[in-house]
């Protein structure tokens, strides 16, 4: 680790007037042959919000946006530009992603083709939940890895540049650095005991005397970039097939951990199973387990058909909200064990939210996930031809297992254990990741996702409530959020007393908190004239949108 200078590639949280973060690009680090070493930086100036007729990038980082930014703008789809900039992610955002986690997408190409891929991770063969040690953390923690496979059968069959240019800007990150941003840099310093306690992590991310960085500081990660050039020149086979396949295996063997080589090179990105639903004169696409996109549509048909929403008024929108978040959440407990397919085709089913409908408004209990940790990243592109996507990906929670390979230096996800797989070897783990297409007469007009655990469906069903209801993104990214856990609603800040009252009427107990115990969300909305609105989540200052950013500025 460096520490002191400014990166070459990125330089995070500089701020120019009017708040925009200035961000140094390496633009035209893309074509054959290009090196990133030898391209020529740009200043450019990201915010949490922008609009371009061309397409659009929004990620929580700035790094990120400007990497997928880069790739729209030296030729690439939203396909390339997604894949840049989650694995850009990986670089930047380690509490939140990583190559060693899972990824849920769902796109939606310029020629009108739907669908999903699940790269979420899986539980190992030789796993034994009746003998395995509990717990979260550790190596005996870690499933099979996910996100390289999705990723790369995302860019494989929809991209259209070659595979080495879209890892090329996080491969700069790696290898160059980049200045930490100033969320991430708060996210080391509230885990740093954690962080201190495993020596594999340790090692990659704090100093020599266990000292966390600060943000703006230099991060330099000359392991992960050798993971990287090796995926650039090699191809993503190299990391379920290739020397690090034996890395990963041979050092979570010695570790106490159960995935193998064979766990790895029998691993496969799945198609996801779809949900689609439709509320007011729009349908919404998303997925099915191991992704929550299914109880997001079906809590917001509950509310379309019970003619409920943000236009009710505070205290009836506040109840409505809560107790179809509550049914959907129960409903999704209910058919665990059943066809996937059959599940969510009922789970989205017009008769189920209608009957729900007729019931809105008492409380009801639902899941006690209150201190379901913060974790998890999401990436929205759109291009020019409206292809666009919703990729989410996490190590749940933040730094995942806190675990890493050293001589790779990336960490892995947390899955056994308990967290989110219960079952035997196979299974897929499970996780409330949300991310959303919505369509108008078959065109897209919004892309959503976020992080934020269990409140991911919570955050994302209310902005997409309120674009329903004929709020901008912007307005509903702003406005008030809710998430009810067991009887108790929990409200942030800027609801109204009316609203609160409104949750004590039907029962419900209310607490508050802070606005940052919500998701963090990002978002691409179809704005007038056609133009593509990018706007990531106002209260977390970290978050950058970007239309295409042009080689030579």
């Amino acid at each position: 680790m460096m520490r002191g200078a400014l990166t070459t590639w990125v330089r995070a949280g500089a701020r120019a007037p009017g708040g925009h973060l200035v961000v140094l690009v390496t633009v035209g680090l893309l074509g054959a042959g290009c090196d990133a070493r030898t391209s020529s930086p740009a200043l450019v100036s990201l915010s949490g919000s922008a609009s371009s007729p061309d397409g659009m990038v929004v990620t929580g980082a700035p790094q990120a946006t400007a990497a997928g930014a880069s790739v729209l703008g030296s030729g690439g789809n939203a396909a390339d530009a997604a894949v840049a900039a989650a694995l850009a992610l990986t670089v930047v955002e380690p509490s939140q992603s990583g190559l060693g986690g899972r990824t849920q997408v769902v796109f939606r190409t310029g020629s009108g083709e739907l669908g999903g891929i699940d790269a979420t991770t899986v539980v190992p063969a030789i796993y034994d939940p009746a003998s395995a040690p509990g717990g979260e953390r550790g190596a005996a923690a870690v499933g099979i890895p996910g996100t390289v496979a999705g990723l790369a059968r995302l860019h494989a069959e929809h991209g259209v540049l070659p595979w080495r240019d879209v890892v090329g800007p996080a491969l700069a990150l790696a290898r160059d650095g980049f200045s930490l941003h100033p969320g991430e840099a708060a996210r080391w310093a509230a885990s740093a005991e954690l962080l201190r306690g495993s020596p594999s992590v340790a090692a990659l991310l704090l100093g020599e005397d266990g000292a966390v960085p600060g943000a703006g500081e230099r991060i330099v990660q000359p392991r992960l970039a050798r993971v990287f050039e090796a995926l650039a020149s090699d191809g993503p086979e190299v990391f379920y097939r290739g020397w690090v396949a034996d890395s990963i295996a041979a050092d979570l063997g010695r570790s106490g951990g159960y995935v193998t080589r064979e766990d790895l090179s029998g691993y496969r990105a799945l198609d996801a199973v779809m949900a689609r639903g439709r509320i007011a004169d729009l349908e919404v696409v998303g997925s099915w387990l191991p992704a929550g996109g299914a109880t997001s549509i079906e809590a917001l048909q509950i509310l379309d058909r019970a003619g409920v929403g943000p236009t009710s008024g505070p205290g009836e929108w506040a109840r409505g909200l809560a107790t179809a978040l509550t049914y959907a959440y129960q409903d999704r407990e209910r058919v665990q064990g059943h066809p996937p397919t059959r599940a969510a085709a009922w789970i989205t089913s017009d008769s189920l939210a209608r009957r729900h409908g007729r019931e809105l408004g008492s409380a009801a209990s639902g899941p006690s996930d209150a201190d379901e940790p913060e974790h998890t990243t999401h990436v929205a592109v759109v291009d020019a031809d409206g292809f666009a996507v919703a990729l989410t990906q996490s190590l749940g929670p933040s730094f995942g297992a806190a675990v890493a390979t050293s001589s790779l230096g990336f960490l892995y996800a947390s899955t056994l254990g308990g967290y989110l797989a219960e079952g035997g070897p196979g299974t897929r783990a499970w996780s409330s990741q949300s991310p959303l297409i919505v369509l108008r007469d078959g065109e897209p007009v919004l892309t959503l996702g976020g992080g934020g655990g269990r409140r991911i469906i919570s955050s994302a069903v209310a902005v997409v409530a309120r674009f329903a209801s004929g709020e901008s993104l912007a307005e509903g990214l702003a406005a008030p959020r809710l998430h009810p856990a067991d009887t108790t609603v929990y409200l942030d800040d800027t609801w109204s007393d009316a609203g609160a009252d409104g949750l004590r009427s039907a029962g419900w107990r209310v607490e508050r908190r802070e606005r940052s115990y919500f998701a963090r969300l990002n978002g691409i909305a179809r704005g007038p004239g056609g133009t593509w609105q990018g706007v990531a989540d106002p209260v977390w200052a970290d978050g950058a949108a970007a239309g295409p950013l042009r080689p030579g500025g």
